[in-house]
Parts: structure tokens; C-alpha cells; sequence
């Protein structure tokens, strides 16, 4: 199924509490899911949009054609995080929608 072709292409990472996972502004390849811990959503004058924990996600307009990252995303604990990059995501849609598959 799709679902089980994104999942084996999924990377785990891992953050340190103050780390800056996404800045505002720069070039976004790549989508998160939190497995553990917890972040903090902002502008890039530190006010705080929001909090994300595990079963959260973030950084999915990327995979959808923007290419700037809106928010800055900062670990508040050590994060265990699962990364979807764009050039697995687009293989894994061409090959669901491949001409083969119909």
C-alpha cells in the first residue's frame, strides 16, 4: 500500500532539547513526525505559535510546493523524530500513479 511505501522510506532523527530543527525563511526539503518529545512552533521573532508532541507533525507544506519554511521548530526536550524527505515522498506519488499501475 502507499502508506507502507512512505513508512519504509522514513528516517529516524534525533534532537537535543534547544535545537533548531526549522528556520523560518530557509529552503524546506523534508517533513517530520514526532515519535517523542515535544516542540515549539514561532515566527522568526520567537513568539510562540504552538506546541507539537508525539503523533504530531510538521513541515508538510514542503512536500506540497512550498519551498520556504514558514516557522521556526525548536526541540523543548530530546525529540525522537521520524523525517519523510521530498525526493522520497515524489518517488513513492510516481510510482503510486505510474501508467504500469493502472
Amino acid at each position: 500500500t502507499t502508506r507502507e511505501l512512505i513508512v519504509s522510506t522514513l528516517k529516524p532523527r534525533v534532537f537535543l532539547p534547544n535545537d533548531v530543527i526549522t528556520q523560518q525563511g530557509e529552503l524546506g526539503k523534508e517533513m517530520f513526525f514526532i515519535e517523542r518529545g515535544e516542540v515549539v512552533v514561532s515566527s522568526m521573532d520567537n513568539i510562540p505559535f504552538c506546541t507539537l508532541s508525539r503523533g504530531d507533525y510538521f513541515g508538510e507544506s514542503c512536500l506540497i510546493g512550498a519551498t520556504v519554511r514558514v516557522a521556526t521548530v525548536r526541540a523543548l526536550t530530546y525529540c525522537d523524530c521520524f523525517v519523510l524527505s521530498n525526493d522520497d515522498f515524489r518517488e513513492v506519488i510516481e510510482n503510486y500513479f505510474s501508467p504500469e499501475r493502472k
